[in-house]
């Protein structure tokens, strides 16, 4: 558990504990979790799921829930913590060395987040959390081409060619484009 560094890492781990616990069940996980729900949170199997597949970062809560349903004892979860910590100081690093190479210019920095996704051609279809992190958002012209984008580096793509919608073959964000 020492050489976990990442949330790759991490992932590979709380697979391998599943796997090490004969591989029970995501209900029976989430059965069992149910147990430490006020200490830990609820932990719905499909969430269970995504851990042991690698598909989501848990959070602190929904990994030691996570060893509860595959049997790891509470008072054995501090390698496990001490190796999600490591991957998240690992992921906060990553997330600001992006952020500094994408660094959003200053007058579209004080414009309206939502109006400057309307300019690039989206449509946000979630509370704007971020300019680094994921926006689910939707082509401006037919609404049908929902995708997740970085407002800072749909930015930084401004000045490559233009992104087409695949549904309605409109180019996006010309219209800010235009005006630089």
């Amino acid at each position: 558990m020492t050489q976990v560094g990442n949330y790759a890492e991490l992932g590979v781990l709380l697979a391998s504990v599943r796997a090490k616990k004969d591989s029970p069940p995501y209900l029976l996980i989430e059965r069992r979790a149910e147990a430490t729900k006020r200490q830990f949170g609820r932990l719905p199997h499909s969430t269970a799921w995504r851990i042991a597949v690698r598909q989501t970062r848990p959070s602190l809560h929904q990994m030691r829930a996570f060893l509860v349903g595959c049997n790891v004892p509470p008072q054995r979860h501090g390698p496990y913590v001490r190796a999600w910590e490591r991957a998240d100081a690992q992921y906060r690093r990553d997330l600001a060395r992006e952020e500094s190479k994408a660094a959003i210019p200053d007058d579209l920095r004080r414009k309206d987040p939502y109006l400057l996704a309307r300019e690039l051609g989206f449509v946000p279809k979630e509370p704007f959390r971020g300019y680094h992190l994921p926006w689910t958002v939707a082509c401006r012209f037919c609404h049908e081409d929902v995708r997740r984008i970085r407002l800072s580096r749909a930015v930084t793509d401004l000045n490559r060619p233009a992104d087409v919608c695949p549904v309605c073959n409109l180019a996006l964000h010309d219209s800010l484009a235009d005006r630089r």
